[in-house]
């Protein structure tokens, strides 16, 4: 998009639809977002991951459009460059299949995005859910372990999903948007300060809740544990665990988990590759084939491994 700012971009995303979606850009990225690009937009009652395409021409003035709401790959460094997507937009058009679906199937694994991520409530998201007046599903997601939450789960308690870009554009709320390639963040409880200077205090208040002072005590003596992985330990149910959390007993802290490093870009340079004797006569024939022009429908057969890409 080297001619200047784009105001509005199409976007493939993941849906049954043969053309692309128009968004706006934000004034601070208008000058740099590029095709290829990996955005989080917002489509219908989700927020989904799709592919910059290119500029596309303003809407009419009556045609409300969505912003991008986020970027996934640094400026400069889109995780599809224009040769691939010149090859999607052929393999789109010959197949007539949906744009997103063609350039998700082109997304390396490492980097494919999560499509129902994590959202998690921010400290400023859990100041204003103790306000009054607070939305009802603020002060929900404040209740959960860890303050987070599945998107969909979220979305399935709004009234509409339009809250969902408000609550992100307030920072009372976070996307945990992380490919397969990357850092894993766990969210873990701990007893909280108050908890671990008097434990005998905060057990002896729970007399009454035997089911609560069991998971109080089990966090006590143990690492950091998931709110899951606790209720196991302790032999409760994770309500148990949730009530700690609201009581301010359970304090959630994160634990990043490193990502597998990935391999050298010429790990796979070993010299030049041998083809099977097999190998050999099926691209024979494909090369005669080529050769002799035309159409020709080719089924290669072998079992997955056995050398065919």
């Amino acid at each position: 998009m080297a001619e200047g700012p784009a105001r509005f971009v199409s976007v493939a995303v993941p849906a049954p639809l043969l053309e692309p979606l128009t968004y706006s850009v934000p004034d601070a990225w208008a000058a740099s977002v590029r095709p290829g690009e990996r955005v989080r937009v917002p489509l219908g009652r989700r927020l989904v991951v799709g592919l910059v395409l290119g500029p596309s021409p303003a809407p009419a003035q009556h045609v409300e459009v969505k912003p991008l709401l986020e970027r996934l790959d640094a400026p400069g460094m889109p995780a599809l460059t224009a040769d691939l997507l010149e090859v999607v937009r052929w393999t789109t058009d010959y197949y007539l299949a949906p744009p997103g679906d063609v350039l998700r199937a082109a997304l390396p694994a490492a980097i494919a995005p999560d499509e129902n991520p994590w959202m998690r409530l921010t400290d400023s998201g859990r100041l204003a859910a103790r306000l009054a007046g607070a939305p009802p599903a603020l002060a929900w997601l404040a209740s959960r372990p860890g303050g987070r939450v599945r998107q969909a789960t979220l979305l399935a308690r709004l009234d509409e999903p339009a809250e969902i870009d408000t609550w992100t554009r307030a920072e009372w709320i976070a996307l945990e948007s992380s490919g397969r390639g990357s850092p894993a963040l766990r969210h873990l409880l701990v007893p909280a300060a108050a908890v671990r200077r008097d434990p005998e205090t905060s057990l002896a208040a729970l007399a009454r809740s035997p089911a609560r002072r069991r998971a109080l005590e089990t966090a006590l003596v143990s690492a950091p544990l998931s709110a899951g992985e606790l209720a196991r330990a302790a032999g409760v149910r994770g309500a148990a665990v949730s009530a700690l959390v609201r009581a301010g007993l359970l304090a959630p802290v994160d634990h990043v988990r490193p990502a597998a490093e990935l391999p050298d870009p010429g790990f796979a340079s070993s010299g030049p590759l041998r083809l099977t004797a097999d190998q050999q006569r099926a691209v024979r024939q494909l090369v005669a084939w080529i050769d002799a022009g035309g159409y020709q429908p080719v089924v290669l057969f072998g079992i997955t491994g056995s050398g065919k890409t």
